[in-house]
């Protein structure tokens, strides 16, 4: 699309869009509606629509936030479509620490599939191709739910594989009769089925979303401040109980570890050579909350900060933040080929289109 419009599209028409989007927004200004990202010229910062005051985004902007989100996107879909198609194929794959990473590579995959190109058409390519800044009710309720969800589940599975390595580190011995394929299949279901009704509420319950034809599409201008609130709190709740159970899984392991060891070996030396692959995985997943930090932490501090007036580069910037929360969605894949060597071997006999 975007080499279209470079290419393809007439130069008057991408020379003028400036002034037509102009006339646009005064248009719109005039029935009393807003935009998500107005664009003008190179030297402005502010413009005044409807309203509200929102900071613009130049051409050349909208265009590189389109090409990195993209690629992020691409990047989403392939990297978690291999690991799913990995676990299938392969037998020795089908863990219960698995199953919760099952169930994340296909929240990740919804953002890939479906949130990010949304976000990227209604963001970023209608300014750029229609000149078009207004949005449609209905496909921000639609973008929104299965953002929602992505992200909803994401946060349940990590939690859920947090509680997996805490059994299986702490208790190695009743690891296997605490956390069967069928509870932990039981709570995956209960996750989805939880996540999906609570992201439905929002647009299922009366006066409970404030969106009109135009507005910006982002959650916390579309749902009113007590379903805000409340999506807010599962974010930390899920956040807190993840990192806490690493923590002490991470402080358990260090203390303990050679002591667990040499009391299993001496009990089986086969218990003993699983529990040092359960330690391996473990080393993984916390390497996974990390980075899930990483990208989650900075847009997360930045949504608390409200600006009268923000200026363009802060607009940007946030714009950039979101792209590094994405981005979450496509590091996992790396991390297990890098730091487990199971799901290495099967990824690689996977992209190699070779016989698990």
């Amino acid at each position: 699309v975007l080499i279209h419009t470079i290419f393809y599209r007439p130069l008057g028409v991408i020379s003028d869009l400036p002034r037509i989007l102009h006339n646009g927004s005064q248009n719109l200004e005039a029935v009393g509606m807003t935009t998500d990202v107005p664009i003008t010229d190179d030297n402005a910062s502010i413009v005044s629509i409807g309203t509200r005051q929102q900071a613009v985004l130049p051409m050349y902007d909208l265009v590189i936030h389109a090409t990195v989100e993209s690629l992020i996107a691409l990047v989403i879909t392939g990297g978690n479509s291999i690991v799913l198609v990995s676990i299938l194929l392969h037998g020795s794959l089908r863990t219960v620490n698995n199953m919760f990473v099952t169930s994340l590579a296909i929240a990740d995959l919804i953002m890939g599939v479906i949130v990010s190109p949304l976000r990227i058409y209604m963001v970023y390519l209608k300014p750029i191709i229609y000149g078009e800044l207004t949005q449609s009710r209905l496909t921000c309720q639609f973008r929104l739910f299965f953002q929602n969800i992505s992200f909803g589940v994401s946060l349940y599975s990590l939690c859920g594989i947090a509680l997996d390595r805490y059994i299986a580190i702490v208790h190695p011995l009743k690891y296997k009769n605490i956390l069967t394929h069928r509870r932990a299949g039981r709570s995956i279901v209960c996750i989805w089925i939880y996540i999906i009704l609570l992201s439905a509420v929002p647009f299922l319950v009366k006066d409970s979303v404030s969106f009109e034809d135009g507005d910006t599409c982002l959650l916390n201008q579309v749902v009113k401040p007590l379903f805000f609130t409340f999506a807010k709190v599962h974010v930390f709740l899920a956040i807190f109980l993840t990192v806490t159970a690493h923590t002490i899984v991470a402080v358990i392991a260090a203390r303990t570890n050679a002591k667990i060891k040499a009391e299993l070996v001496s009990f089986n030396n086969n218990i003993a050579v699983a529990h040092r692959n359960e330690s391996r995985i473990a080393k993984a997943m916390i390497s996974v909350v990390g980075v899930f930090l990483i990208c989650w932490l900075p847009q997360t501090i930045a949504s608390f900060i409200k600006l009268e007036n923000e200026p363009a580069w802060y607009k940007s910037l946030y714009c950039y933040l979101i792209a590094l929360l994405v981005a979450n969605s496509g590091m996992n894949p790396w991390i297990y080929a890098i730091k487990l060597k199971r799901m290495r071997e099967a990824m690689k006999n996977v992209v190699q289109c070779g016989r698990p």
